[in-house]
């Protein structure tokens, strides 16, 4: 039995070629008594991972963890993954991790993205300024995300834009 105060959570990417991993996610967290599911999206890197990714028209994958949800309920909180857009235009572009998230490598090194963009010199250093957050990158990316212009490719498939 778990410490009444302890949350335990899992997690399970959503993959199209093995919902059955999924499932039995589900049926290993009600077994041992873990509490909550966080179904993930793919995350793709690179153009070819795009094909793993469920889209938010893919109804088969949508009604897929509509009936997991239903299926354990009462035994099993499932958290939906976030659907990605097919359709650029109808983003919301609604990161918010270069207002709340700063990623710092061994070297002082930052990111304000906690998913794809990795720690570097050039985006500032922890160890070197007073307010990295208020240097020219994270104004940038910053300004980038709240006036839809100028995002980064790699941020067209994250769950964050969405």
């Amino acid at each position: 039995m778990q410490h009444p105060r302890l949350r335990v959570s899992a997690s399970v990417v959503l993959l199209k070629h093995n919902l059955d991993r999924v499932r039995r996610a589900a049926a290993l967290c009600a077994e041992v008594g873990i509490q909550e599911l966080d179904l993930q999206n793919y995350l793709a890197l690179g153009p070819d991972a795009v094909k793993n990714i469920i889209f938010d028209d893919e109804q088969e994958y949508i009604d897929f963890t509509h009936n997991l949800v239903a299926e354990y309920a009462g035994r099993l909180k499932i958290n939906r993954p976030v659907w990605i857009k097919r359709d650029e235009s109808k983003m919301g572009w609604g990161c918010v991790s270069f207002y709340r998230y700063l990623r710092v490598d061994g070297l002082g090194n930052v990111s304000g993205c906690g998913r794809i963009m990795p720690p570097t010199a050039e985006n500032g250093n922890f160890l070197k300024e007073a307010d990295v957050f208020s240097n020219t990158y994270f104004k940038s990316m910053q300004m980038a995300f709240r006036n839809g212009e100028g995002i980064p490719a790699c941020c067209r498939h994250c769950p964050d834009a969405q």
